[in-house]
């Protein structure tokens, strides 16, 4: 028989002021479980879980939230299952989990006997973004997190030993004081830097393994590669071919790389410097009007761009029609 609690307060910011906490205590015959909620600042919340269970226990889960979840498991051995999708967690010591969580709806299991030492960091979404928006490799990983309709698994593995310090010396602190609250968001702060700078290593890892190509989705891939090819010179933006082809924006730019090794722009680019090169080697152009031809507004541009693929300006190779490429 398990004694089951609703749990509907899970990760609001609801508490103005920063300095207070709020506890959850539950009832002794069930063991000693205790939660600490700490609201670190506007975008940053903190829970501390501290459970030594006596009774086969069940929290049921309600909420939204909008943002990534650290997960760091000092002791535990638990499953968190979604009711609203296939999302579930399964939480085990000395394990560290980065996921995306929007509303959710969900259980976990506690069993007799069984012992939770967690340390949950929340943190929302624009804080992420803003965070990452100067490393261009996140770009990708963000526009897969806003195009998820459910909460995500981002990365799990064993807790590097920066990440491990810093939760014990949170796990550990007391929290009554300013000086308490003033380490423990020092230590907050310093794991979502390990675990951010960590999740930049594993973004190629994380869109192989959950983003899914249907027959459909290749099809697609392959009708926007000829709409591009056809449409060279002046090709439609990633926006306008996502809605020709019925593809989202982050499938059709991640498919590209994924089934034709190369992006949408340089596609095009690539076919556009080669009609470049066709249409000076006909010799009834000058080097502007193939500027111009390909939409190129100044030919400075042209020429630098026709270098970097050839290797040869355009007016040289113009004098020299038999100069060897190396394409």
């Amino acid at each position: 028989m398990f004694s089951t609690f609703q749990h509907n307060e899970f990760a609001k910011f609801n508490i103005k002021d920063s300095t207070e906490i709020k506890k959850i205590i539950f009832p002794e015959v069930l063991g000693i479980l205790q939660t600490d909620s700490i609201i670190i600042n506007d975008n940053i919340m903190l829970y501390k879980n501290d459970f030594l269970i006596k009774k086969d226990i069940s929290f049921e889960y309600d909420f939204i939230f909008n943002g990534i979840t650290i997960n760091i498991s000092l002791e535990a051995d638990f499953k968190y299952k979604s009711e609203l999708s296939d999302f579930e967690m399964n939480v085990q010591k000395n394990h560290t989990l980065l996921t995306f969580v929007q509303e959710e709806q969900g259980h976990i299991i506690h069993k007799k006997d069984s012992m939770a030492k967690t340390i949950i960091i929340f943190i929302k979404l624009d804080f992420f973004k803003n965070m990452m928006k100067e490393n261009k490799s996140t770009q990708d990983i963000i526009k897969y997190i806003e195009d998820t309709k459910y909460s995500k698994i981002l990365k799990s593995n064993i807790t590097n030993i920066k990440t491990k310090l810093c939760a014990y010396d949170i796990y550990s602190s007391k929290d009554e004081t300013s000086l308490d609250l003033m380490f423990i968001e020092s230590k907050v702060m310093e794991i979502i830097v390990y675990e951010f700078k960590d999740l930049l290593t594993h973004n190629d890892k994380i869109l192989q393994n959950e983003i899914k190509f249907s027959k459909q989705d290749i099809e697609s891939l392959h009708l926007a590669k000829e709409l591009l090819i056809n449409r060279f010179i002046n090709p439609p933006s990633i926006k306008e071919l996502s809605k020709l082809v019925k593809l989202n924006e982050f499938k059709l730019k991640y498919g590209f790389k994924k089934l034709f090794k190369i992006s949408p722009y340089k596609l095009t680019l690539k076919y556009k410097l080669y009609e470049a090169k066709r249409l000076l080697d006909t010799g009834d152009y000058n080097v502007n009007e193939v500027a111009l031809e390909l939409g190129y507004k100044q030919t400075h541009g042209f020429s630098n761009t026709f270098f970097k693929q050839f290797n040869i300006r355009p007016k040289e190779f113009m004098k020299d029609k038999n100069f060897y490429f190396n394409d």
